[in-house]
């Protein structure tokens, strides 16, 4: 029994450093060729705007354990963290969709 344990030890040891020197792996960069280049599309990026209110929401809230009424109490309280959250974000000029843009 001892030795059975030990042999899947040791073949897990083995997979795991194989997957971890797999995933060093990389590949070179290559050049383009602008001959080969003439069927790529082009897409063009679109501002993202603003959303009108930010949604807050707590998936792991305790109501949501007690039925319906535990229900309604969470979406009391996710509605009411939802405008916190908007007006800070406002408050603080908070512009999702504009950096979004220049990340890209």
């Amino acid at each position: 029994m001892i030795a059975a344990t030990r042999n899947v030890l040791l073949r897990l040891c083995l997979v795991t450093i194989a997957l971890s020197l797999s995933a060093c792996i990389s590949f070179p960069r290559q050049t383009l060729d602008r001959k080969a280049a003439v069927d790529i599309k082009r897409i063009a990026v679109i501002e993202v705007e603003d959303p009108a209110e930010y949604q807050v929401v707590n998936l792991g809230g305790a109501s949501m354990a007690f039925g319906l009424i535990g229900g309604l109490i969470q979406a009391a309280d996710i509605k009411a963290k939802t405008n916190v959250f908007t007006v800070a974000a406002k408050d603080t000029k908070l512009h999702i969709g504009a950096e979004l843009g220049m990340q890209l």
